[in-house]
């Protein structure tokens, strides 16, 4: 079931998420595990909403927007679902959820930034006719 998160036990999980998604990433890039306190900021800004898809209390995925005051856009922040929910529609369902959100709040663009080297996701977002619009380039010194 899609649904917005509620509950200290889903943001719990949601975090328990966010930090196995840094953890994939750390085999590729520098970086740290997000600090908690934060995080949780994030559930409470009427900006940031968050999706979860939940079983028997068991959050499977998320989906982090952030919905701009400025222009007529939503941001996807992070989707992520667990390694054995994979391949069941749950990022589909989530991407869903959100093109519906976009409709209900008058948006008229979502964005999202993609590693490049993350090929399902990408795949994914492209069958959700993304589109490639600018390259973000690092160095580390």
């Amino acid at each position: 079931m899609i649904k917005r998160i509620e509950t200290e036990n889903e943001k719990e999980q949601v975090y328990e998420l966010i930090c196995l998604e840094v953890q994939e990433e750390l085999i590729y890039k520098k970086q740290s595990l997000p600090n908690k306190e934060f995080v949780f900021e994030t559930f409470e800004d009427k900006n940031e909403v968050y999706f979860i898809d939940v079983e028997q209390n068991i959050v499977n995925g998320y989906i982090k927007t952030h919905i701009s005051n400025y222009f007529d856009e939503i941001w996807i922040y992070g989707l992520y679902v667990r390694k054995n929910k994979r391949n069941n529609g749950i990022a589909k369902s989530l991407l869903d959820e959100i093109f519906k959100f976009a409709k209900d709040n008058n948006k008229q663009t979502i964005k999202l930034y993609a590693y490049s080297d993350n090929l399902s996701a990408i795949k994914l977002y492209e069958q959700y006719g993304f589109k490639e619009i600018q390259k973000l380039m690092t160095r580390n010194l």
